[in-house]
């Protein structure tokens, strides 16, 4: 039986990704420190194939880790822990960088020298974030070679991350995978974010705080066929030591986006009413992300999944109550 490590796993994308590993039936041992925007769903999982360790891997001990990692043996470890929202890395940034590459620096040194790091592959999950600012330029996009050029400390933070992997992978011989996504959206996601914050603001009658009018163009994909595209390039032996991009998504701006979420939601209730209030804009805010999907697609065959058909199912998911209840704290 495959054996995964995930770190991370109990944030959003890493709780559809476990749920559909163990899917699998394969073993995943999730290390998460349960930071403010993890979710508790898999705290009530059952299934005998899953674990558990509270960690946190910035301020972990290396030795300690290392020697989990030894007795859990994986064959793959899949990382995804890191701060991830781009408005918390402005307002702190010294803590929320340090968080994410010491994380991801810890985790890399407790492998480098077990003895079994040959059979361990690593997946870097990255972000698109990296490549920095297309503006509103038509024909460009993001290609696995393009320039880096962070715009934020998030992406700044995440684009270390990267170099950190290949760096340790040159000098250790480490075998990885980066994957950079573009924008997931689905269940499990933190209120914070603009799809589900914009769905609990309707409902609840309240203003959408929208920046520089909503132009800014993001590319959406839903965490399910991420999750598909993670497990399956962890998974092929043959895809080793590369960068990968997802860029299987549909390209929306903010407003067009915030009007999408309100059609399906007055469908359900006409006396829904869209309220938008203009803020100023963000700090060193990316006005477009678009990534390619030739590497991807070259190296492995994807169909995304129908988007208006995700978008309903993420909407009904977060107005059921008892789902916002798996996050510890949310503001509406």
């Amino acid at each position: 039986m495959k054996k995964y490590i995930i770190t991370g796993g109990s944030g959003f994308i890493g709780t559809n990704l476990i749920n559909y590993i163990l899917k699998k039936n394969c073993k995943v041992l999730n290390l998460d420190k349960l930071s403010y925007c993890s979710n508790s769903y898999l705290i009530k999982t059952q299934n005998k194939n899953y674990q558990f360790k509270r960690i946190d891997l910035e301020k972990c001990n290396i030795k300690n880790l290392s020697k989990l990692v030894i007795n859990f043996k994986p064959s793959v470890i899949i990382n995804l822990a890191a701060n991830s929202h781009v408005d918390n890395s402005i307002n702190e940034p010294l803590s929320f960088v340090k968080s994410n590459i010491n994380s991801t620096l810890n985790l890399l040194t407790a492998i480098k020298d077990i003895k079994r790091k040959k059979q361990i592959k690593f997946v870097h999950i990255g972000t698109d974030e990296i490549y920095g600012d297309l503006n509103s330029e038509k024909n460009k996009i993001f290609f696995e070679n393009s320039r880096i050029n962070p715009s934020s400390p998030y992406s700044a933070s995440k684009a270390s991350c990267n170099n950190l992997v290949t760096a340790f992978s040159r000098t250790y011989d480490i075998s990885y995978n980066i994957i950079n996504p573009s924008n997931n959206f689905g269940p499990f996601q933190f209120p914070e974010k603009l799809i589900p914050k914009t769905i609990l603001k309707i409902l609840n009658n309240k203003s959408i705080p929208l920046y520089k009018k909503g132009a800014n163009i993001r590319q959406w994909m839903f965490v399910e066929d991420t999750c598909n595209l993670i497990h399956s390039f962890a998974d092929n032996k043959k895809i080793i030591n590369q960068t990968i991009n997802l860029g299987h998504g549909k390209l929306f701006s903010n407003i067009n986006l915030i009007k999408n979420i309100f059609k399906i939601l007055k469908n359900d209730n006409s006396n829904l009413k869209l309220k938008i209030k203009l803020v100023n804009d963000r700090k060193g805010h990316d006005f477009k992300y678009y990534s390619s999907t030739k590497k991807s697609d070259k190296l492995l065959k994807f169909k995304s999944s129908d988007f208006y058909e995700n978008l309903y199912e993420t909407i009904k998911w977060y107005k059921v109550n008892e789902n916002l209840k798996l996050f510890k704290k949310i503001k509406i």
